[in-house]
């Protein structure tokens, strides 16, 4: 592995991409392995805020991926030989009838969803009142709601609260000093707590008459909505570390791993944020394989925060990306695919060589 020789390729990339994007905002980070290969914050000269590119982020769906790993994580502790066979068993056998979840009416969906189907948003859930869209495994619709169910169902399998074994399983082990799950008030009210002193207030960018114009959203934001299905908070560098210690084996074991990273059900993309017209949907990852080439990713969207994470298994290189500004088509996800595509050929002419 030639870091310097990565460093300065990478440089070269990013010296010409960034020619065609005089505005943008957010931190990017590219790193290989547990090297920072670059890392670099962008702030719009209107914006009210400035980046700090080692500020903290919420970074909204990019959860999904670190609660699918607590379920595997969860369910491999309590009978490692049965993750599998219990990834297919209903949702009822793990949230009984008598849990709050349920407010006194089990749905009636509860029989026939598992938790399979959760993971990769094939449940037909629509809502906990109403019946579901389609037959399970179906068909793929995207849906929050099951990951937060499989939340409660890390919880009920642990007995611990989310907040602490997701610390203890999955933050810790990875080094990720500045990452955390808080599961009640906004924002504002969480940066006057030490963890979460670094936390960038979000905002949305809208245009009128031609103008930019910024406004707050905290008050559209509460944490105890997005919980296990978007409410992370944490940094370029720790999801960095994140996906070192996961595709290193250090957080869950090979087998784990592939569940989580098997292509389960086709889905389609939107090619502005995601890239690529057509992917394929793990366990809270999108999966991209095209004549040899492989990539593992998702993006996120929540009120004033937008991200995306990728990792290449063959380079391991991670690209991340993180924003307290949420607008239509930003220019920062134009950039990062840009370098994603670039460093996709760039592994090609290595080949090559």
């Amino acid at each position: 592995m030639n870091i310097e020789a990565d460093k300065q390729e990478i440089d070269s990339i990013v010296a010409e991409i960034l020619a065609e994007f005089p505005a943008m905002h957010g931190t990017v980070m590219v790193a290989k392995e547990n090297k920072i290969l670059w890392h670099q914050g962008f702030s719009y000269p209107d914006a009210p805020l400035n980046t700090d590119k080692h500020a903290q982020y919420l970074i909204a769906s990019l959860t999904k991926q670190f609660t699918a790993v607590a379920l595997l994580k969860a369910l491999y502790d309590r009978q490692a030989h049965r993750v599998l066979e219990n990834l297919q068993k209903p949702l009822v056998t793990w949230v009984p009838f008598e849990h709050q979840v349920w407010n006194g009416s089990m749905p009636e969906w509860a029989h026939q969803v598992t938790l399979h189907h959760l993971l990769t948003h094939t449940s037909g859930i629509k809502s906990f009142d109403e019946p579901l869209e389609f037959k399970p495994s179906e068909k793929y619709a995207y849906a929050n709601i099951g990951y937060t169910l499989l939340g409660v169902v890390i919880q009920t399998i642990t007995s611990e609260p989310l907040a602490t074994y997701f610390e203890g399983v999955l933050f810790s082990p990875a080094g990720m000093h500045n990452t955390g799950l808080p599961l009640l008030g906004g924002p504002a009210a969480l940066k006057k707590y030490p963890q979460f002193q670094k936390l960038s207030l979000g905002f949305e960018r809208t245009f009128i008459e031609g103008n930019a114009c910024y406004s707050g959203m905290e008050e559209k934001l509460n944490f105890d909505n997005p919980s296990t299905a978007g409410g992370i908070i944490s940094t370029v560098h720790d999801l960095a570390k994140w996906n070192y210690a996961l595709y290193q084996g250090i957080i869950i074991p090979s087998f784990l791993l592939e569940m989580l990273t098997t292509k389960y059900i086709q889905k389609e993309a939107n090619p502005y944020y995601d890239g690529f017209e057509k992917l394929w949907y793990g366990y809270g990852l999108d999966i991209y394989e095209k004549e040899g080439k492989k990539l593992y990713q998702h993006c996120g969207g929540i009120a004033g925060y937008q991200s995306k994470i990728s990792y290449n298994p063959q380079t391991k290189i991670t690209i991340v990306n993180l924003s307290n500004v949420m607008e239509e088509t930003p220019p920062i996800f134009s950039f990062v695919n840009r370098l994603q595509a670039s460093l996709i050929e760039y592994q090609g002419k290595q080949k090559a060589a």
